[in-house]
């Protein structure tokens, strides 16, 4: 794939994804990479993601830390899926390897992705934790995303990490 701005690809099958041709100027010509650091760094510098699920009647837009979690609270709330996810154990609140201290606050909606670790004397309420996040002792996290590999303390609320 060429990392000129011309090409926006979609594709086409179960959904169309339509792309800003300006993500594409961010990877490197004449190499196959996978887009999750691409689009990971993009929303972390401001860039804005959208989505949509047709099926189902439901459309979720995720440009925002508002609206991302607005699809989470959905999930939670709704208790609504997608009809082609087949896995019955969805969704996974909190990876099976994820290490979190027994004293820890789990309340609203949250998802831990695999590798986190969560220190004790943590609440967590209406975030989400992507693989590999670390949220340090006695920190509490409220409409928060703590993106992967990245490391959140103190007294946090609504913002992205």
């Amino acid at each position: 794939m060429s990392g000129t701005s011309s090409r926006c690809p979609a594709r086409l099958g179960s959904g169309i994804s339509i792309w800003t041709p300006a993500i594409f100027n961010r990877i490197p010509a004449g190499q196959s990479v996978s887009f999750v650091p691409f689009v990971r760094d993009w929303i972390g510098e401001g860039g804005k993601i959208g989505g949509i699920v047709a099926t189902g009647g439901k459309w979720f837009n995720i440009g925002n830390r508002r609206e991302y979690l607005s699809v989470h609270r959905s999930i939670a709330d709704e208790n609504w899926r997608p009809v082609y996810i087949a896995e019955p154990d969805w969704p996974v609140r909190i990876a099976a390897d994820a290490q979190i201290d027994p004293g820890v606050e789990l309340s609203g909606f949250y998802s831990i992705g695999a590798g986190c670790r969560v220190e004790a004397g943590v609440a967590i309420e209406d975030t989400i934790l992507w693989n590999g996040a670390k949220i340090a002792s006695r920190s509490r996290l409220r409409n928060c995303i703590v993106r992967s590999h990245h490391q959140a303390q103190g007294i946090l609320n609504d913002i992205d990490i």
